[in-house]
């Protein structure tokens, strides 16, 4: 008979990473989540990558997840799209080596550089729209695009990142209520949404990068949902009516009506110079 422990699902996950079979040293730490610590990394080849490092006996319960995870980051190959190296384990963790992105993250970028003016807004959302193209080209939906996920190389160009929460999305599946709530669309809160959810977070995040605060807040996450579900948008600062259509169109509350990432690929605003 044999061990019943080697046929549990985590287990059976665990087995097909490799253990650790390249020097890779591991440098400060960059960024932090709810079980992981990412590292700058310096691999075999001198490469310098980010190396997220996730405890096994934190994650044992959500070996599924991770094991999503890996699966997406290996199927999605673009340049706006954080690059997926390898996975490999020793006897406590997990290590999940990326593309190391230098620039920080767009929270950090606003923090530092201030407000986007519309041409960098412009490129920003052309970047990461072809990213959406993408993944929701695979069916793969990423359900947490918030400004921390946004990343920049060292030359300033954009990258998706932090796959922890995606999925593919089949017809008939079971959707669950997971996201930053601020960026949550409304079909979401209702638990029934398409790939059109990521049109409306990213609408949300270009929100924040040109005017540096969020369309909806509330005292509680039901107040929260509560505006987002029917508040209208009122504050647009000093953006001209282009940039408010094109913004306002990926903040339909209909999901039917919201434009998919192909079709904002050719809004006229993006068009305009």
């Amino acid at each position: 008979m044999g061990c019943s422990r080697c046929s549990h699902p985590a287990d059976l996950f665990e087995q097909r990473i490799p253990d650790l079979g390249f020097h890779c040293t591991l440098h400060e730490t960059i960024g932090k989540g709810q079980f992981s610590t990412v590292k700058r990394g310096t691999d075999d080849h001198k490469r310098t990558v980010a190396v997220k490092c996730i405890a096994k006996e934190q994650v044992r319960s959500e070996m599924k997840l991770l094991a999503r995870e890996i699966d997406i980051l290996q199927r999605v190959k673009h340049e706006h799209v954080v690059q997926y190296y390898g996975c490999f384990k020793d006897e406590q963790d997990i290590y999940i080596v990326l593309e190391y992105c230098g620039g920080g993250n767009l929270k950090e970028r606003v923090s530092r550089h201030g407000l986007l003016e519309e041409t960098a807004l412009k490129t920003l959302a052309t970047q990461l729209l072809q990213a959406l193209v993408a993944l929701h080209s695979l069916s793969i939906v990423h359900r947490d695009l918030k400004p921390e996920n946004i990343l920049f190389s060292s030359e300033g160009v954009a990258k998706l990142a932090d796959f922890g929460l995606s999925r593919s999305l089949n017809n008939g599946d079971k959707l669950t209520i997971v996201g930053t709530p601020y960026y949550l669309a409304p079909e979401v809160i209702r638990g029934c949404y398409t790939a059109k959810c990521d049109i409306w977070s990213l609408g949300i995040v270009l929100y924040y990068a040109a005017l540096g605060s969020l369309p909806f807040s509330g005292q509680n996450y039901g107040d929260l949902f509560s505006r987002i579900l029917s508040a209208k948008i009122t504050k647009w600062g000093q953006l001209s009516e282009p940039t408010v259509a094109f913004l306002t169109s990926m903040l339909d509350r209909q999901a039917n009506r919201r434009p998919s990432a192909v079709d904002l690929l050719c809004h006229p605003w993006l068009q305009s110079s």
